[in-house]
């Protein structure tokens, strides 16, 4: 016996739409001390964050915020914060799969794109090369479905 093919009104379905930059600030704070320093590789401390917003009829948008800031020597050389983000349709999801989509798949696939924005504005600022190494959105999702969880429980308990 064969499986019933879904109809298309009934068929799950993701549409990309566009990706873009929303926001970036940077601040070099050694700019013109640098011309003096050789160029050597930089602490860096990354944060990133993922939020999903809706943007009515069925276009749900995923923005990466990556905020990065960069030492040398001991002094603080610069700081940057970015939003990027992608937008999709989508048609027949069930909720827990379009949110694990857009928190994972999407912001994996938005992340070099980031990144490259953010090497390439440091490198105009006239400061060393930035390598961004790749970030577990899975990980970062577990922790929000984690998160969401204790949230839950604990307005629950306090009801």
């Amino acid at each position: 016996m064969t499986a019933p093919v879904p109809s298309p009104a009934t068929t799950p379905t993701i549409t990309f739409r566009a990706q873009y930059l929303k926001d970036l600030s940077f601040e070099s704070l050694l700019s013109g001390k640098m011309a003096r320093r050789e160029l050597r590789q930089m602490e860096m401390q990354l944060r990133a964050t993922v939020a999903i917003n809706d943007l009515g009829d069925g276009i749900r948008e995923t923005e990466l915020f990556l905020g990065l800031t960069g030492r040398l020597d001991g002094e603080q050389a610069f700081i940057a914060e970015l939003t990027y983000a992608a937008s999709y349709h989508m048609i027949n999801l069930e909720e827990e799969v379009a949110r694990s989509f857009l928190n994972i798949e999407v912001a994996r696939n938005i992340f070099p794109y980031a990144a490259a924005i953010l090497s390439q504005t440091a490198a105009s600022a006239g400061l060393p090369p930035v390598w961004l190494e790749p970030i577990d959105f899975n990980g970062l999702y577990r922790a929000l479905c984690a998160d969401e969880e204790r949230a839950a429980a604990a307005r629950a308990a306090s009801s």
